[in-house]
Parts: structure tokens; C-alpha cells; sequence
């Protein structure tokens, strides 16, 4: 949320953003590495994400899915439904969950969410998008710590992993998204042809649902990199 950006290629669940005043809300991003694995791609995609309301659950899947209590609900092609107080939007290109709060959460339905605060918002945030207090110089808090984590975004951000059956693996190795895209680039494309998609989370600040498509970058022959704005 304070301009800061970053690489992180993790593999897990992650928190992306919650309410650390009142826990009123968290988002939930699920992350899974994009390629074969047997040809050593480091870089990971979102592939769905899970909006919290209180006790109140959302499961935005791929497909312009939305899953409430195991049920798919129904959505209004450029029109809107609620679900317990909170309103979906879609308009046939991104899904948007507005909170009763004002929060804004879209979804692009393959790789891409925004979390959008108010102008005014001074709520304490935290998790991958940061905290919030339009400081940029301390973003990097791991979970359960009061200090930063140093230089190392890895440390930063597997604290924020959401790992219950303890299956994740900790990242170590950094990874920067310029280091993958050459990678990437030196492949014959058939050999990822619908294979590989590249990813960007974007978590920003008063910013409009339309400008998803160019504040994201997204194009074929970039990787997953976690925006803060």
C-alpha cells in the first residue's frame, strides 16, 4: 500500500492483507509454481483467493467462480448480488467484492487481484501488501514480530504463510522476476504452450478497478512479482 515492490515466489497460502486493528477482514492469496517443476521454474501464480468478512467466507476461483459455503453463486452479468451483506460485482472481465466496509477486492478470474483501501483508510494493515501507514521504509514486518525482516523478503514472507497441514516448503532462494523471464525466455515456446502463465497481485491504494489491466503489466513474458502500491 506504500509504494514499495517487490519479488517473493512463494508456495503456499499467504495472507495478503487483513484488518490487524479489529481482524473485521483478511484476504487470502493461494499461490502454486507455474511450469513443470521438473524444469526448475522458480516463479509462482496466484490461482485463487479467499475473502474473509468476519465469519463470512469468499473463494474467487478461476473461471470467474465465486464459492460461498460450497455453493457457486450466481452472478449478475454487469449487474450485482449480495451474499450476506457483501455485494459482487461483474462485468465480464473482472469480479469485485466490496466489503461492507468500503474494502474493494477484484479479481481478474486466472492470476490477478487488486485490494483496494480508501484515500483517507488509516486502518493498521498487515501481511504481503504491508501496513499501511504510508511509510514505505517499514513494510517488511514478519508475522509475530515487531522488527523488520532485514534484507531478506523471504523471511518476510513465509512468516505470512497460511500452512495448516504444514505441507509448504519455506522459500530460500531469492528469486528476482527479471532473473525468471530470462529463464523463461531461452524455452521454445511449445514446450510451455498453456503452461505457463505469468502472474501479478497488486494490492494499491485508492485506485479504480479499471486500471487493473494496464497497472499490472500483464503480458506473456513476465513472472510473478507482488506489487505494494
Amino acid at each position: 500500500y506504500d509504494n514499495k515492490l517487490y519479488d517473493y515466489m512463494g508456495d503456499c497460502n499467504y495472507v495478503l492483507s487483513m484488518d490487524c486493528d479489529w481482524g473485521e477482514w483478511v484476504v487470502y492469496g493461494n499461490f502454486k509454481q507455474c511450469g513443470p517443476k521438473d524444469m526448475g521454474y522458480p516463479a509462482s501464480c496466484l490461482i485463487d483467493v479467499t475473502v474473509f468478512w468476519n465469519n463470512i467466507g469468499l473463494n474467487l476461483q478461476r473461471g470467474w467462480i465465486v464459492v460461498y459455503r460450497g455453493e457457486k453463486v450466481a452472478l449478475k452479468y454487469k449487474g450485482e448480488v449480495e451474499v450476506e451483506g457483501i455485494k459482487i460485482r461483474y462485468d465480464g472481465l473482472y469480479i469485485t467484492v466490496e466489503l461492507p466496509n468500503g474494502i474493494l477486492i477484484t479479481w481478474d478470474g486466472i492470476i490477478s487481484t487488486q485490494i483496494i483501501l480508501a484515500k483517507d483508510s488509516v486502518r493498521n494493515t498487515c501481511g504481503l501488501c504491508g501496513n499501511n501507514d504510508k511509510d514505505p521504509n517499514n513494510e517488511f514486518l514478519a508475522r509475530f514480530q515487531n522488527t523488520e525482516a532485514g534484507d531478506s523478503i523471504n523471511v518476510f514472507g513465509n512468516s505470512w504463510e497460511i500452512d495448516r497441514m504444514d505441507i509448504c516448503d519455506e522459500l530460500e532462494e531469492e528469486i528476482k522476476a527479471e532473473e525468471f523471464c530470462a529463464m523463461y525466455q531461452t524455452v521454445q515456446r511449445r514446450e510451455l504452450s498453456g503452461a505457463l502463465r505469468c502472474s501479478t497481485t497488486l494490492c494499491s491504494m485508492n485506485a479504480a478497478p479499471s486500471s487493473l489491466q494496464t497497472g499490472t503489466k500483464r503480458s506473456a513474458d513476465t513472472t510473478s512479482v507482488l506489487w505494494t502500491k
